[in-house]
């Protein structure tokens, strides 16, 4: 039994005994409940469940929430939102989390809306963060491609700026299917920038990332 529901009981076993005009002894919180006439403490207490009802703590739900995380990259799986990550839409695309990821429940999409134009070639769709990092030390970088489409374009990856690695739907294993991928580079600063460029051809297409890591 809760300790203050036990009070409750206890308070009423004394109060009941004799006739009280006052509420003297009552337990802290009684009189948000019964206010502070005897005579209300003398019906509450006369149907005990009542009283100690008024006076059980009650435990507020607990809410889940991410867990703070030690990875270089924060929140590589999406499943926190967005955040850290600063994503940018461009003419011709917009981005979203979406479900299911890989083998998780959101990853980050990039869908073409409109028909890129081939002879300038469609602007960069993108998302990218700053990560801590080492000087000098090599890190490899993995995560997970998903191409709704076989001619989808491509998505590219820059380490500060500098591009390390392209995924080319037509070389992947097929449209609609999660891909692996790994790329490795070497620090020359204590911060470094991961970006994931969008890159469309003519054809609609929706591309997908997920389950990012750098170790």
């Amino acid at each position: 039994m809760p300790a203050r529901a036990s009070a409750a009981n206890a308070f009423c076993a004394t109060f009941t005994a004799t006739k009280r005009t006052d509420i003297s002894g009552a337990p802290p919180g009684a009189t948000a409940s019964c206010g502070t006439q005897a005579s209300r403490f003398s019906s509450a207490c006369s149907c005990r469940g009542m009283m100690s009802a008024s006076l059980t703590t009650t435990t507020s739900p607990t809410t889940s929430s991410c867990p703070s995380s030690t990875a270089i990259v924060k929140n590589g799986g999406f499943e926190c939102g967005i955040s850290p990550w600063v994503p940018t839409a461009t003419p011709g695309t917009t981005y979203k989390l979406s479900t299911p990821g890989d083998n998780s429940n959101t990853a980050f999409e990039v869908t073409q809306v409109s028909v890129a134009n081939t002879s300038t070639g469609q602007e960069e769709a993108s998302i990218n963060q700053d990560i801590t990092t080492t000087p000098g030390q090599t890190y490899t970088l993995t995560f997970r491609s998903f191409f709704t489409r076989g001619d989808a374009g491509f998505i590219g990856v820059k380490i500060n700026s500098q591009p390390v690695y392209t995924i080319d739907a037509s070389d992947r294993a097929g449209p609609n299917v999660w891909q692996d991928n790994t790329a490795t580079f070497n620090a020359n600063s204590a911060t470094t920038n991961i970006r994931f460029e969008f890159l469309f051809g003519a054809q609609g297409s929706i591309d997908r990332i997920d389950n990012i890591v750098v170790f």
